[in-house]
């Protein structure tokens, strides 16, 4: 369902952040671009973050940051990968494909921000790196 106004999606969305934060100590969040990254920081996101490297196969990416292999050397421990790609075809694309190379690798994943967040706002916007035009 949708929130019937604009305000209350907004609501919505500051108690997903809320709830993302609590999790930052646990988690990092792999989007699709740098774009997207600097949006979620603009709505108030503070959990550490890395974007897709178009150079490297989504496996070899993602072991080098399960592995801290440079530049990943100071992320730090994780428990989990929070998958947060776009909602249009090519985000699923991207999230089922991060999803099995997670389960490959035996990373701990979540989808389900993604999943809320696509639900929330699905009807104003259509990718991660618009979220920070819903606050102007």
């Amino acid at each position: 369902m949708f929130p019937r106004s604009k305000q209350e999606m907004i609501e919505e969305l500051d108690q997903w952040v809320l709830e993302l934060n609590d999790r930052h100590e646990e988690v990092i969040i792999i989007v699709e671009g740098k774009k997207d990254i600097g949006s979620l920081e603009m709505i108030g996101v503070n959990c550490r973050m890395v974007h897709m490297n178009k150079g490297l196969s989504v496996l070899t990416y993602l072991e080098s940051i399960k592995d801290r292999i440079r530049p990943f050397e100071e992320l730090g421990h994780f428990d989990t990968m929070i998958i947060l790609t776009d909602w249009d075809r090519t985000g699923g694309r991207l999230a089922h494909k991060l999803k099995d190379a997670c389960q490959n690798l035996g990373i701990s994943y979540d989808m389900d921000p993604r999943k809320q967040l696509a639900k929330l706002t699905g009807k104003w916007v259509r990718d991660v790196e618009s979220l920070d035009s819903l606050m102007g």
